[in-house]
């Protein structure tokens, strides 16, 4: 026997023992995990078909008569659910048998009751101080999610997307303490050789620093204003800009300037931020 074919006889024993081998772990769980992102359901001849995301890309299986659908909320126990429940964005966990057909859903979120202090670029930022960007079934809420809104949100707990949104002008009966917020009022003093027609911006780092973050009002006298709501307790550091970080604030010398800092006080009672800008980064003193 020539060296070629008894290196070729053993390769295909290793091929056939290392699937004989899978095959038996098959057998002996039948059934296989996997998870992704949930984009749709659809119907043919043959019954249910259930569309995820995973890995950027979609993948169609099909759903058992039989299967089970469960909701998983986080800290609480698992429900029953059904397949109509499911929304597009929803994190979810199959199990499939060998013949690839989905014998179990159980879909998982958390719940989250804020208020939106800021939205931009299809991200919402809220007074319990985080970033949350809006997925699936969330987007077709983006333009009421303005300053001030209550939001009752369901979210992936792992990524903090937010596929599920209800927003309301007050706050949500039962679970209002969760989206308590401190009103803070930032009044600012310009350079007097301010462009008339310009506005001022605060740029956060609760925002990820976009430099037109959060639109500020005209004030007489020189100044700007706006009020955010913010979680008790909370850190925030902020610079303030004319639209864009070759706009921003600057020492008298013209030298960049630390970030401004801000601790949000704890008691709930409204609070307010005088400051003065000595001079912006494309204008002389």
């Amino acid at each position: 026997m020539s060296r070629r074919v008894a290196t070729s006889i053993i390769a295909v024993v290793a091929v056939v023992a290392f699937t004989m081998g899978i095959s038996a772990a098959l057998d002996a769980t039948g059934q296989t995990a996997l998870s992704g992102i949930f984009v749709s359901l659809g119907v043919d001849a043959n019954g249910t078909l259930l569309t995820i995301e995973r890995d950027g890309s979609l993948r169609a299986l099909r759903v058992s008569d039989a299967a089970s659908v469960t909701e998983a909320e986080q800290g609480s126990q698992p429900q029953n659910a059904t397949l109509a429940k499911l929304m597009p964005g929803e994190p979810v966990d199959l199990m499939v048998d060998e013949s690839g057909v989905i014998t179990s859903v159980v879909a998982r979120y958390a719940t989250i009751t804020t208020q939106v202090i800021a939205a931009q670029n299809g991200y919402i930022v809220c007074a319990d101080g985080n970033a949350y960007k809006l997925v699936g079934s969330a987007t077709t809420a983006a333009d009421s999610l303005q300053t001030g809104i209550y939001v009752l949100m369901r979210a992936d707990p792992v990524t903090g997307s937010a596929f599920d949104v209800v927003a309301s002008r007050t706050p949500f009966r039962g679970i209002a303490s969760q989206a308590v917020s401190v009103a803070v009022t930032f009044i600012v003093a310009v350079p007097p050789n301010t462009p008339p027609g310009d506005t001022v911006y605060l740029a956060t780092n609760a925002s990820s620093w976009t430099p037109n973050g959060v639109r500020m009002t005209p004030l007489t006298g020189g100044r700007f204003t706006v009020v955010m709501q913010l979680a008790p307790g909370t850190q925030i550091e902020y610079r303030y800009t004319r639209g864009s970080w070759s706009t921003d604030e600057r020492t008298a010398a013209g030298t960049p300037t630390p970030n401004r800092s801000l601790a949000v006080q704890r008691s709930g009672a409204a609070q307010t931020v005088t400051d003065a800008v000595a001079r912006w980064a494309d204008l002389p003193s």
